[in-house]
C-alpha cells in the first residue's frame, strides 16, 4: 500500500486507511509508539495489559476497603 506523508500544522503526518486502523483496532486519540529504525518507521498501539485478579487485590488498602455490609440472616445452607 502506498501513501503520502502530508503537512498537518507545524508537522508531518501518514494518514492510515480505514481497513488497517479497523484492522488493529486503532481510532482517534489511541497511544501509539514511533520507533525510528536506519531504513523504516514503525508505528506501534501502546496496548494496556489485561488486568489480573492478583492486580486488582495489590491494590486493596485500608483506605479503599468498602464499608461492611449485612446482608441478614442465612436462608437455607449458607456457612457464615
Amino acid at each position: 500500500m502506498t501513501t503520502k506523508v502530508q503537512k498537518w500544522g507545524n508537522s508531518l503526518a501518514v494518514r492510515l486507511p480505514k481497513d488497517i486502523a479497523e484492522h488493529y483496532h486503532l481510532s482517534e486519540g489511541v497511544a501509539v509508539t514511533i520507533v525510528a529504525g536506519r531504513k523504516h518507521i514503525v508505528v506501534q498501539p501502546i496496548r494496556k495489559k489485561n488486568t489480573t485478579l492478583v492486580d486488582l487485590v495489590k491494590k486493596i488498602s485500608p483506605q479503599n476497603l468498602p464499608e461492611h455490609i449485612s446482608w441478614g440472616d442465612a436462608k437455607g445452607k449458607e456457612v457464615w
